[in-house]
């Protein structure tokens, strides 16, 4: 068995004005308590919790604060300063999962938002991660951390979810390779010998030079047209009165024009 992990995004489907404005508040409480950990150098879970305790937050969000502060002040991260908007965490006990095939949206997910007050909102799933949301609900996968995005206000639920899973056998025909799609080379080929040591991996050059060079001449010769054109415009909306007068023939309309008006006239007339 190999232990694999992946993250879950669930999107909050038109949360109504009361529940959008618990999320706001419950993001707003959180960034000025991550800030102000953050500001007082706490590098222990203790010290984290004597600055968090007494913002508006659920216990939830509060763990997940003391597990991770200390890790930007001079843990693993030991960052020098804080991005405006970081992402509400919670430890796993607090998300909840309910599901309901019965019904048009079929998920539910609980959002912690005081100690005792909990917002129940249906949610949408990504359809390639539905096996793991039913493992997640029926306790075959392990929920881990978890994080709420508001991305130009739509509420976003991010899961990661960790299951074991069964190793694939390999067959002795089977011989897996690696690709590598690149500038320097259009294709890098490369798949492991008997020993299982990475071979001299194979490349595609030339290709990818034919194709740059294909494109820059058809470039090119865009520009210089559109060049041409341009300058023929220019000319014939330059006419001075009572000059001869110059039509303009527009293909996309059929027709001529002795008149011509920056509204009637693509940038790709021809001048006659």
């Amino acid at each position: 068995m190999t232990e694999v992990k992946e993250t879950l995004e669930l999107k909050l489907v038109n949360p109504n004005t009361h529940k959008h404005r618990k999320l706001c508040e419950t993001k707003t409480a959180y960034q000025q308590a991550l800030h102000a950990a953050f500001n007082a150098n706490c590098t222990t879970q203790s010290a984290t919790n004597d600055v968090v305790v007494d913002y508006d937050l659920s216990g939830y969000a509060k763990n997940a604060l003391k597990k991770y502060v200390p890790q930007l002040c001079g843990g693993s991260y030991d960052a020098k300063a804080l991005h405006d908007d970081h992402p509400v965490r919670f430890t796993n006990e607090g998300i909840r999962l309910d599901h309901k095939p019965q019904n048009a949206i079929e998920w539910y997910v609980k959002i912690p938002h005081h100690e005792d007050y909990h917002l129940w909102i249906p949610a949408q799933i990504n359809p390639e991660q539905r096996e793991w949301l039913k493992a997640l609900y029926a306790g075959d996968a392990e929920m881990g951390e978890c994080r709420l995005f508001d991305r130009r206000g739509e509420w976003y639920l991010h899961v990661v979810a960790t299951r074991d899973v069964e190793e694939r056998s390999t067959s002795a025909r089977e011989t897996p390779i690696g690709v590598d799609i690149g500038e320097a080379s259009l294709l890098t080929v490369c798949h492991r010998d008997e020993r299982g040591s990475p071979t001299a991996p194979k490349m595609w050059n030339d290709e990818g030079r034919q194709f740059d060079n294909s494109v820059r001449r058809i470039s090119r010769r865009l520009d210089a047209f559109n060049n041409a054109v341009v300058n023929g415009l220019q000319n014939g909306m330059e006419m001075r009165s009572g000059a001869k007068s110059t039509r303009f023939f527009t293909p996309s309309r059929r027709k001529w024009l002795s008149t011509p008006t920056s509204s009637t006239i693509p940038y790709w007339c021809w001048r006659i």
